[in-house]
C-alpha cells in the first residue's frame, strides 16, 4: 500500500491511539492531537471512523508483513517464529491495535469484513510458508510440545 508521509502520520497515531487506549479512544480529536494536525484533516482523509479504521488495520498488517518473514520463504518453523517474535518487540503498538481490533471485531459484527479479510491476506503467507517446511518439520513441531509451534505448522 502507497501512502502519503501525512496520511501515513495519520494512520500510525490512529493505532498509537487504539493500541493505548482502545476503540474507545478513537476519535478525530484524539488522532490529530497525536498527530498534531487539526481535527478535519483526518475526517478530510478519512471521511468516516470506520474508514479510518480499516485504513489502519490494512496499514497495520502491512507493516506488520513487511517486518516479519511472512512474506519471504522461511525454511523453518523457528525462522518463521524468530521473525514474528522479532516483530512483536519492535512493534508492540501495531501488535495492540490489531489485537484490540480482532477482539472489537467480535462486538461489532459491522466490523468483521474488515477484519476477516485481514485475517485472510494474513493466513496466505503463513501456508505458504508452512508448506515449505515439510512434513518432518511439522511433525517435530508437534512433538515439540510448543503451542505456538504445533499452530503454525497446522495452518
Amino acid at each position: 500500500m502507497s501512502t502519503s508521509p501525512g496520511r501515513e502520520s495519520l494512520l500510525r497515531a490512529t493505532i498509537t491511539v487504539v493500541a493505548r487506549g482502545g476503540l474507545r479512544d478513537l476519535t478525530y480529536r484524539a488522532v490529530a492531537a497525536e498527530a498534531g494536525v487539526s481535527h478535519g484533516l483526518v475526517r478530510h482523509h478519512f471521511g468516516s471512523r470506520d474508514q479510518l479504521i480499516a485504513a489502519a488495520l490494512e496499514f497495520a498488517v502491512e507493516e506488520s508483513l513487511r517486518d516479519t518473514s511472512m512474506r519471504a520463504a522461511v525454511s523453518d518453523v523457528a525462522a518463521f517464529a524468530a521473525g514474528i517474535e522479532s516483530h512483536a518487540r519492535r512493534s508492540e503498538e501495531i501488535e495492540a491495535f490489531q489485537y484490540e481490533l480482532l477482539l472489537e471485531s467480535r462486538r461489532r459484527p459491522e466490523l468483521r469484513p474488515t477484519s476477516s479479510a485481514t485475517t485472510r491476506r494474513t493466513a496466505r503467507p503463513r501456508a505458504s510458508a508452512s508448506a515449505s517446511w515439510g512434513s518432518t518439520t511439522r511433525s517435530s513441531s508437534r512433538r515439540s510440545g510448543s503451542p505456538w509451534t504445533a499452530s503454525c505448522s497446522s495452518s
